[in-house]
């Protein structure tokens, strides 16, 4: 029980009965700032999400949450998920996820970086460290896609400026599920350190942030040419990771990344374990979630 701040999130999918919903712990509310009921295995936190599910809020609602689960051994941020039901005045309002939200705090609970110390990219704007924050950005992109990275001296000058593999990681992720909803300025967040502090990760390298995976698992086009499928994913069209790509070493690393997340991440017997016990956990408040609210 706690006084908070609570506002309506996402961009198009307000527009659905449901809303998903950010909640703050501020002292402007309440005394207690910080969440006295820990979500995600021991992490205090002084705001989340409650989410319905985004873009397929409408379907299953745990597509991202699901997909993201997979991958918390990969050198990308994810936004960790516990299952909740929700009541406004007392009626009930459905079936959501809480959801863990990128900001500062959340850099320095899992990287142990200060929060004054952290920079956020999203969607290609500074959401933390304003416009330093924007030009150092704006510096990688130039670099990446103005410098001929097929030499190995300058493509490890250009790699200095972000973690590769979480680079590769987060490509690799997205063009396995077959997310199309991603580019880098839709559905993409990085974030590094401002200055170096001399820690692991307060090395000012950009280091990318998994989330918004709602719409991945779309079926590829039957029409498209074997081995064609690729080279026409949306993420693969963008000037950063095609610069990237004409250095062989980044290729040859991209590629045993893509071999073994398909091998280990999204291992058919692993995942199809998993989804089972995730329908026994959902199936039954989804069936009252929907006839809430879509009549289905």
């Amino acid at each position: 029980s706690q006084d908070v701040g609570i506002r309506v999130a996402g961009a198009s999918t307000r527009s659905v009965p449901q809303k998903s919903l950010s909640i703050y712990g501020r002292d402007i509310y309440d005394e207690q700032v910080v969440f006295p009921y820990s979500f995600f295995d021991g992490i205090d936190t002084t705001t989340f999400k409650l989410r319905h599910g985004g873009n397929h809020c409408m379907g299953i609602k745990i597509n991202d949450a699901f997909l993201e689960s997979l991958i918390e051994d990969r050198d990308v941020s994810i936004q960790r998920s516990t299952p909740c039901i929700v009541f406004l005045n007392g009626e009930y309002w459905g079936i959501y996820n809480i959801r863990e939200r990128y900001n500062e705090e959340y850099i320095s609970t899992y990287y142990g970086i200060n929060e004054e110390n952290v920079w956020i990219i999203d969607g290609g704007n500074p959401k933390a460290g304003g416009d330093a924050a924007a030009e150092a950005y704006d510096y990688f992109v130039t670099m990446a896609t103005e410098c001929d990275l097929s030499y190995d001296d300058v493509y490890a000058m250009v790699s200095e400026l972000i973690d590769v593999q979480s680079f590769i990681d987060y490509c690799c992720i997205n063009l396995y599920t077959n997310n199309t909803d991603i580019s880098f300025v839709q559905n993409m967040a990085l974030w590094r350190s401002a200055e170096n502090d001399g820690s692991e990760y307060g090395d000012t390298k950009w280091r990318w942030m998994v989330f918004d995976m709602d719409l991945a698992l779309q079926p590829y086009e039957e029409t498209a040419a074997a081995g064609e499928w690729m080279k026409n994913y949306c993420l693969m069209q963008e000037p950063v990771l095609q610069s990237f790509m004409r250095n062989k070493n980044f290729r040859e690393q991209f590629f045993r990344t893509l071999e073994e997340i398909g091998r280990n991440n999204f291992n058919y017997a692993n995942i199809s374990h998993e989804l089972k016990e995730w329908k026994q956990l959902y199936e039954e408040q989804l069936i009252l979630n929907h006839e809430r609210f879509y009549n289905e």
